[in-house]
């Protein structure tokens, strides 16, 4: 890591919680106390204790990775139809049927849940369609 005056912060240790794995950086408490751009730069805080401190969660290099990849022309393509066709009935269920989380756990259960909403869906577009034909 470097900061915003080019100085370099040593890796100093992973802070291990549940479920997330978080690097720490931390420069030199001399360094910054001589920098210029410490109190854009730190909290006071921090300054007392150690340098500045930059905290890196592990889970942003597959995050990075995916937003290269994300950020390609032939993505953009993919999901510029994937918005024409998905993004509403997915928006449909979770507003109507208020499936934002699972009642259940097992696979095949979650499977029947999100079954009965895309069939209730499709009835509901049917039945909005089938109207308009009749007229």
């Amino acid at each position: 890591m470097i900061c915003p005056e080019n100085k370099r912060l040593r890796f100093q240790y992973f802070d291990r919680q549940p479920g997330r794995t978080i690097r720490v950086y931390i420069a030199r408490k001399e360094e910054c106390h001589v920098c210029p751009s410490r109190q854009a730069c730190c909290r006071q805080s921090e300054l007392k204790q150690t340098g500045r401190k930059i905290t890196v969660p592990e889970d942003q290099v597959p995050i990075r990775t995916f937003d290269e990849r994300m950020s390609t022309a032939h993505a953009k393509q993919i999901y510029r139809q994937r918005a024409r066709v998905a993004e509403f009935p997915h928006a449909w269920i979770k507003s109507k049927c208020g499936l934002r989380q699972f009642r259940c756990r097992t696979r095949s259960k979650v499977a029947c849940e999100v079954l009965f909403a895309a069939l209730t869906y499709n009835l509901q577009r049917y039945m909005k369609l089938s109207s308009f034909i009749n007229r």
